[in-house]
């Protein structure tokens, strides 16, 4: 769901979410995968709080691949 606050997303949310956006197998950098992240979650504006929830949605989602490998 968009329009929520990034606080309103759980860090399970948000893997999921960037496990989804990588599923297309497009070779994307970080700051790319940030962008996509933040429009598919309709924020426009790039806040710490929204990069560091990222950093660790990340984490997670690049961690339970590998694990599921």
């Amino acid at each position: 769901t968009r329009g929520r606050p990034i606080t309103g997303y759980s860090d399970g949310q948000l893997a999921s979410l960037l496990r989804w956006i990588e599923s297309d197998t497009l070779l994307r950098t970080e700051e790319q995968l940030l962008g996509e992240f933040m429009s598919e979650l309709g924020f426009q504006r790039r806040g710490g709080r929204i990069v560091e929830a990222f950093h660790r949605a990340l984490r997670r989602a690049r961690s339970s691949s590998r694990a599921a490998r």
